[in-house]
């Protein structure tokens, strides 16, 4: 039995004595996760009932269960409509072991009190895998870098010890305004975030490299009311209007290293498609999140 896909059958039993089956589907990504990975679990089906929509969906860690629960509504009879949906959950970088996923099913039809749970589970196993290595290109001057993987080692002294040895490193700098300064020996960045850029200068071209684990596309990002450097993970390159469209509403600017600037509501843009390894400024109207790569 593959462990990594499962597909269970409910039966669901109508007040009007209907009886409906319905496909659900559990899949784990990627298939064989490392605890250098970040597993995402997608459950998604189609529900061939009228008027379904989703109420609520809950979803944590407990102990080594991830636990989904949702809640759907029916609100008519007769008829049938076919409803696909999608839920991706990030559960983020796991210990090694075997993980059961637990799924809660709550369905009411019409006025009737909710029912349930209908469950349904599957599984995965985290298994210890070697680090990702990644190499950034810096070229002489302030780079905008992001990183892709979370460094097993994220102090920043730790990070930059390579560049300083050299004698290249010349500053660090994030969003809130604290650096890295080594030639005095000064920092007060706490430690690397990778849900966050940074301004790097360096005083000639050369390479920052980075061990850790990987970062799923659609982590999300926590953005604070006003400027923020944001890292970007995705593989490919995207474009400006469709990488920022799940903000585009709070987005008031985005900008690349280049001065090269995107704005939303003057429908005005100029970047350059976004890269893996470059951060990006982003001034927003409010506090919000954003994902790189969501669901379609």
């Amino acid at each position: 039995m593959n462990l990594f896909r499962v597909s269970l059958f409910l039966s669901l039993f109508f007040a009007a004595g209907l009886k409906a089956q319905d496909e659900i589907e559990l899949e784990i990504s990627p298939e064989e996760p490392t605890d250098r990975d970040e597993v995402v679990v997608t459950v998604s089906g189609e529900f061939p009932h009228t008027g379904v929509w989703f109420e609520d969906i809950d979803h944590g860690l407990q102990g080594n269960r991830p636990v989904i629960e949702m809640h759907i509504f029916d609100c008519g009879i007769g008829g049938q409509m076919i409803v696909p949906w999608v839920e991706a959950i990030n559960w983020g970088r796991l210990e090694t072991g075997r993980y059961e996923v637990i799924v809660l099913l709550y369905y009411r039809f019409q006025d009737e009190e909710e029912d349930g749970p209908y469950m349904m589970d599957g599984s995965f196993s985290v298994t210890e895998g070697e680090p990702y290595v990644i190499e950034i290109e810096l070229t002489e001057g302030w780079n905008p870098v992001s990183s892709y993987i979370e460094p097993d080692e994220p102090d920043i002294r730790s990070l930059f010890t390579t560049l300083t040895d050299e004698g290249i490193l010349r500053f660090v700098k994030d969003a809130g305004g604290r650096f890295y300064w080594p030639e005095y020996d000064f920092n007060n960045i706490p430690q690397w975030n990778v849900n966050e850029g940074y301004y790097v200068n360096v005083s000639e071209d050369t390479e920052l490299t980075f061990e850790g684990g990987g970062i799923a596309c659609n982590h999300p990002i926590p953005l604070r009311r006003g400027w923020n450097i944001a890292a970007y993970f995705p593989e490919d390159d995207i474009e400006a209007y469709y990488a920022f469209r799940n903000i585009r509403n709070i987005l008031i600017t985005a900008k690349d290293n280049e001065g090269r600037f995107y704005n939303p509501g003057h429908r005005f843009n100029n970047m350059e498609p976004l890269t893996r390894g470059q951060g990006y400024m982003l001034k927003v109207s409010e506090n919000g999140v954003i994902e790189w790569c969501l669901q379609q």
